[in-house]
């Protein structure tokens, strides 16, 4: 049981640099989303009023 969860760890920590590296651009990306969206609203309500 011990070997198996060490060998786990080993293995998180060697795919943890591409698991953070996809979550940056996926918040990235999300960012920049949520920043066109708001941008968007914000140019119609100002062009409503």
């Amino acid at each position: 049981m011990y070997p198996f969860f060490l060998v786990l760890l080993l293995f998180l920590y060697s795919v943890s640099p591409y698991i953070s590296y996809c979550a940056y651009k996926l918040s990235q990306s999300a960012e920049s989303a949520v920043f066109s969206i708001i941008n968007i609203r914000y140019n119609n309500k100002f062009i409503e009023y």
